[in-house]
């Protein structure tokens, strides 16, 4: 729901960076935690769900600001 809104303001190369960079985020995100914190799947759900929101909304707006459509009229 939350791509939605951001991808209707990215260009077509924005939004190729706007998901790999989403893959990349979200796999680091997983790694720290299951790697790094070595913490179970039970004990780190909260936290991996919670960092994902927080992982989806920053790099939409980065996304936005570096590949934002130049012909958009109304926002």
């Amino acid at each position: 729901m939350i791509d939605k809104l951001f991808l209707k303001y990215l260009t077509k190369k924005g939004k190729i960076g706007y998901f790999v960079g989403q893959i990349i985020t979200a796999s680091l995100w997983a790694y720290y935690i299951f790697g790094v914190e070595k913490l179970s799947r039970a004990n780190g759900e909260v936290k991996l769900f919670a960092g994902l929101l927080i992982n989806t909304v920053l790099w939409g707006v980065i996304s936005v600001m570096l590949w934002k459509k130049q012909n958009i009229t109304s926002l």
